[in-house]
């Protein structure tokens, strides 16, 4: 994706550290008096002007050696057809816009061939305003599994706004008819066991159901209903009041719920949750059962954690006997203990032990703390652990920049705080970067 080219107010000034090493650091100033073609400065953010970069598998990729999803269909309102391009499946498919992941799920909904295809987002996506007149559509649910690669690259969607399923739109000429008889709801229903969910966040999904005739449906959640593949370096995260009608799953019926993954039977690793509360209770007096992040499990996992803020610290969690843990909740919120399997997910206190054990797990996650306490007041609002990050080098305040797709998270983190594009802070270029 290009970005414009205008002068703006950042300066670049390219200093020499100790000559015997042959290093040079590259200072990004924040200037109101001039700027450079190199840096853009909006007013509300920073933005490189050069191409995307984003990661695939080892190697690193520009956008445009994907295939934009929007080169393969045309819409009209909420209807999306594909188009005349040829496509052999060779390619990455890549999703930028809300308009695009919406298009995604249409797709997957009325031609299936688009279920075995690979997927890329190349940003973070809002779906927060699109999803008001543009439900996503389940992807996999209605009896052919997603057996394609759906890689997030460590970007977010937000309020991705799943279709509201009623007694009404899923009869006989209804809008969601084709989810009568569906067992599993979530972004992927099913994944098959060469499907891959990978480098994905999901924010504030929104789910709510209110079928109670719907006789097969059973498990609701947010990212994968019954997972064959493999689920690696995923999150969910809905801290959004636990006392108001907006944070949690909204099901009318005896669902079994969970934060994140309803059945696994392949692999599921490296991921968590963090909620402020799993089921609202607007709706859900019915619900059966439970979980912050899984329900069952007849796969392989490891390194699994959850955070739940309507489970009282030190009070609300305990281990019983045979692998079992008990959950009390506040009673405010829910009023409601279960005793449940311990499918060895580790449950967490509070955010800060969640970013902890997180970031303790895997050299791919990142937090608010993983440059340091002196930058921890600018990344107070990265409330949970992300996927995206910089080596950082604390004792001389210097960022590492090694590759295309670090240099394109260097204004990310401008976008956060303009402390990191102050004097204050050092970026070194280790390599040559070829964009």
């Amino acid at each position: 994706m290009k970005r414009n080219k205008k002068l703006g107010a950042l300066m670049i000034s390219l200093i020499s550290v100790l000559s015997i090493l042959l290093v040079l650091s590259l200072i990004i100033v924040k200037n109101d008096n001039s700027g450079s073609p190199e840096f853009n400065k909006t007013t509300s953010s920073y933005i490189s002007s050069e191409s995307e970069i984003i990661s695939e598998g080892e190697g690193r990729q520009t956008a445009d050696s994907y295939l934009r999803l929007n080169t393969l269909y045309t819409i009209s309102g909420s209807t999306v057809s594909r188009n005349s391009t040829s496509y052999d499946g060779s390619t990455v498919i890549s999703i930028s816009t809300p308009e695009e992941l919406y298009a995604f799920s249409y797709l997957c909904y009325t031609n299936k061939t688009f279920l075995s295809y690979d997927y890329a987002l190349l940003n973070n996506i809002d779906y927060t305003n699109y999803g008001v007149s543009h439900y996503f559509y389940p992807v996999g649910c209605t009896g052919t599994a997603f057996t394609g690669t759906f890689n997030g690259n460590g970007y977010d969607i937000v309020e991705l706004t799943l279709a509201p399923l009623t007694d009404s739109n899923t009869t006989s000429g209804g809008q969601f008819a084709s989810y009568a008889n569906i067992t599993y709801f979530a972004m992927f229903g099913e994944v098959g066991t060469s499907g891959t969910i990978e480098n994905l966040g999901l924010i504030n999904t929104n789910i709510n159901i209110n079928a109670p005739s719907l006789a097969n449906l059973e498990f609701i959640s947010p990212l994968v209903g019954v997972n064959n593949g493999t689920i690696q370096y995923t999150y969910a995260q809905d801290l959004r009041d636990a006392s108001t009608e907006d944070g949690g799953i909204t099901a009318a019926g005896a669902y079994q719920i969970s934060g994140l993954v309803s059945l696994n039977n392949g692999t599921m690793e490296n991921s968590y949750t963090a909620y402020s509360i799993i089921v609202n209770y607007t709706l859900s007096m019915t619900v059966m059962y439970w979980h912050e992040i899984l329900i069952q499990n007849d796969g392989s996992i490891s390194n699994l954690y959850y955070f739940n803020n309507s489970i009282p610290a030190e009070t609300g969690y305990s281990k019983t006997s045979g692998g079992k843990e008990k959950i009390i909740y506040d009673a405010t919120l829910i009023g409601r203990t279960q005793t449940r399997d311990d499918f060895g997910a580790t449950y967490v206190e509070t955010l800060d032990e969640l970013n902890q054990e997180v970031v303790d797990s895997s050299n791919e996650w990142y937090s608010n703390t993983s440059y340091g306490q002196d930058l921890s007041k600018p990344l107070e609002n990265v409330l949970t652990p992300i996927l995206r990050g910089l080596e950082y080098d604390s004792s001389t305040k210097t960022f590492t920049i090694a590759d295309e797709y670090d240099y394109v998270y260097m204004y990310e983190l401008f976008n956060i705080s303009s402390y990191f594009a102050s004097s204050a802070i050092t970026y070194k270029f280790i390599n040559d970067i070829d964009l």
